[in-house]
């Protein structure tokens, strides 16, 4: 995970745990979201890097969030 530009927030996978998926079900992955006390806007994110065949589309969270989950799937 990536944070580009000035960082505002701190993101970070919720588990250290090894993600594993199913090649026919789409996997959950939370994210812990810790924000600087002057950001209150809206965070998005995605994981790029994924193997071949495997996709995880952006996702976007409000500025009262702390968590969010982002989804992996078969492509």
């Amino acid at each position: 995970m990536a944070v580009r530009g000035v960082s505002e927030f701190l993101a970070a996978f919720d588990s250290k745990d090894p993600i594993k998926v199913h090649p026919r079900k789409i996997t959950e992955v939370k994210v812990k979201l810790l924000r600087r006390d002057t950001f209150k806007g809206n965070i998005s994110a995605r994981i790029d890097g994924l193997p071949r065949g495997w996709v995880c589309y952006p996702e976007t969270v409000g500025a009262d969030k702390t968590q969010m989950t982002l989804l992996i799937r078969p492509n």
